[in-house]
């Protein structure tokens, strides 16, 4: 699964397995979710957000959907350090904190 980053403080990058149905969050705490039968609008609705971490909160975590934590620190694993944006929009000026939001893990 190829992941995307993207432009929150709670969330790194985000991977979709459109064949299966398959979420999967890779959060900056370390985190790493997989959730499931979860439709490719939610995945693509990620990317657009205007807060990414608070439509990941509502949306998915909150979202009723099957889930497992895969692992409690993800970035061991080193393919998951280049990861190509794919939220462009921010508000943030330079050494600001893009997105934030309220979302808890």
């Amino acid at each position: 699964m190829n992941f995307l980053s993207v432009k929150s403080s709670n969330v790194h990058s985000v991977g979709y397995d459109e064949k299966n149905a398959i979420l999967e969050i890779r959060f900056r705490s370390g985190g790493y979710y997989r959730y499931h039968d979860v439709k490719k609008d939610v995945f693509d609705k990620i990317g657009i957000a205007e807060s990414v971490g608070k439509f990941v909160n509502e949306s998915v975590v909150r979202g009723g959907y099957k889930h497992e934590k895969v692992s409690d620190n993800w970035r061991i694993a080193k393919d998951t350090l280049e990861a190509p944006e794919i939220n462009q929009k921010t508000t943030a000026q330079p050494g600001e904190v893009a997105n934030p939001t309220s979302f808890t893990t």
